[in-house]
């Protein structure tokens, strides 16, 4: 009985096999031949900025945007500091861009050298860190060109006690005024970030999208 089973189970096989070589051709459907691929324009998530760039005005009409103010505000060796140092961190700004360029953990070493260094935060390839973005084209072409002051040059929170504020103050093409005020705790890895806009002309002022 058991040879019986095994050369049924062998012929079942052997059939599915040829049915499937002679037969399942016959009845596989044709490829449509009027169905084309499309390949989808990749797009390029860059910002580059347009040649002939135009946004909306408050009072509806479009107003030509200078392309030709696109380049920022570069850094320079020999830009102001303003330093913060607190019982948990140090932080150096750079005063004309009011950006953080150094952020290092005291406690925390960086164990990817091999001198006794503090963890920074900030990578040297770090991109503007603390820097603004605004969705209109005009005021950002006037934030890059414009030039932050602090309303001071030193924080000292090494001793644990107290508060203190450090704010950037700027003025966008002399009609926006933006501060950056940040408050510093000691005892705490947390910093306040407050952001203010105050508009100085008789004008208003397009925050949004084009």
């Amino acid at each position: 009985m058991g040879v019986r089973y095994i050369l049924a189970l062998v012929l079942m096989i052997a059939v599915m096999i040829g049915w499937s070589l002679f037969f399942g051709n016959r009845f596989a459907p044709e490829p449509d031949e009027s169905a084309t691929t499309e390949t989808a324009p990749s797009s390029d998530t860059r910002q580059v900025p347009p040649d002939d760039a135009t946004q909306t005005a408050p009072d509806g009409t479009e107003a030509s945007v200078d392309t030709d103010l696109w380049t920022p505000l570069q850094e320079s060796p020999d830009d102001a500091k303003v330093s913060v140092h607190t019982d948990r961190y140090s932080v150096v700004f750079n005063e004309k861009l009011a950006i953080a360029k150094v952020w290092e953990l005291n406690q925390f070493p960086d164990r990817t050298v091999d001198i006794d260094e503090p963890l920074n935060l900030i990578p040297e390839n770090a991109l503007s860190c603390l820097a603004l973005r605004f969705a209109n084209d005009q005021l950002q072409l006037d934030l890059l060109n414009a030039s932050w002051r602090a309303d001071k040059p030193e924080i000292d929170l090494t001793a644990g006690e107290g508060v203190e504020t450090l704010t950037f103050r700027t003025i966008i093409a002399e009609k926006l005024q933006v501060a950056k005020q940040l408050t510093f705790i000691p005892g705490t890895y947390f910093v306040n970030l407050a952001i203010t806009f105050q508009n100085v002309s008789d004008e208003p002022l397009l925050m949004g999208g084009n």
